[in-house]
């Protein structure tokens, strides 16, 4: 694949924090995929500019589009987190970055949850476990509210297996 660099006209003053350009690959949907700098866990690349840490899609949108209110978000129509080509770019608010985040199917549900404690075998075996609510979540380190919602399908709903 070929490599970009892309130019932001960032002139680091000399002696002050280190500069790093911004490297990237074009994949086949057209995003920017930056491979100069580290994804953090969540997917999206941090850069530095001088003294100020910023998203990269949100310092590209900012200088290629236009400046953001702090209560803005940049959202992604790709729905690639390191993508920071501009087309693929559009200013929302949170709530509306939430909203097309759960209309698309791409919130963390069960083990993609970071905070999960269970996993979807785990919530199979709680499913067809016949001992008590209070045992059940002894052994499995959760709640037995948790339990009951996992036994009624209210929690974990998308787990369809009946057994193990």
């Amino acid at each position: 694949m070929t490599r970009f660099t892309y130019e932001d006209g960032f002139i680091p003053s000399r002696g002050k924090a280190s500069y790093k350009p911004v490297e990237y690959e074009i994949d086949d949907n057209g995003c920017w995929v930056c491979v100069s700098h580290r994804k953090s866990e969540d997917g999206y690349v941090t850069i530095r500019r001088g003294s100020r840490r910023i998203r990269l899609h949100r310092y590209v949108f900012e200088r290629e589009i236009g400046p953001l209110s702090e209560n803005e978000v940049v959202m992604h129509k790709c729905d690639n987190p390191p993508c920071f080509n501009p087309k693929h770019l559009t200013k929302g608010t949170s709530a509306e970055n939430t909203f097309d985040r759960n209309r698309k199917g791409r919130q963390a549900k069960g083990e993609r949850n970071r905070g999960a404690k269970l996993t979807e075998e785990d919530v199979i075996k709680i499913r067809n476990d016949s001992r008590s609510l209070s045992e059940l979540s002894q052994e499995y380190g959760v709640s037995s509210v948790q339990i009951r919602n996992i036994k009624k399908r209210k929690a974990w709903k998308h787990v369809r297996e009946e057994s193990a």
